[in-house]
């Protein structure tokens, strides 16, 4: 195994169990965990994510993506994830 795939691995527990304090287990450590899901996903299958040619919905993808461009793209929304726990802390603050 890679070591940015181990390294991501650690650094979304470390987030998951991060939003499980700050907002308690429920629907929102629920929607945390798909959102930091989904960050992985970019981070484990960059290269072949970027190869993906053809239809996406109403768009069509006609030339493909470096596979650093989507591992980069997959860091980025990983290492914010503190900013979408805030965002939800505020949401549940406002009683939405």
């Amino acid at each position: 195994m890679e070591r940015h795939r181990i390294a991501a691995l650690g650094v979304a527990a470390c987030l998951l169990v991060y939003a499980g304090f700050e907002v308690g287990a429920g629907e929102y450590l629920w929607r945390t965990g798909c959102y930091v899901g989904i960050c992985l996903g970019l981070i484990w299958f960059g290269p072949a994510l970027g190869q993906y040619t053809g239809p996406c919905g109403s768009r069509y993808i006609g030339e493909t993506t470096p596979g650093i461009l989507v591992i980069v793209m997959g860091w980025l929304l990983l290492l914010l994830t503190p900013l979408v726990v805030a965002g939800i802390k505020a949401r549940m603050a406002m009683g939405w």
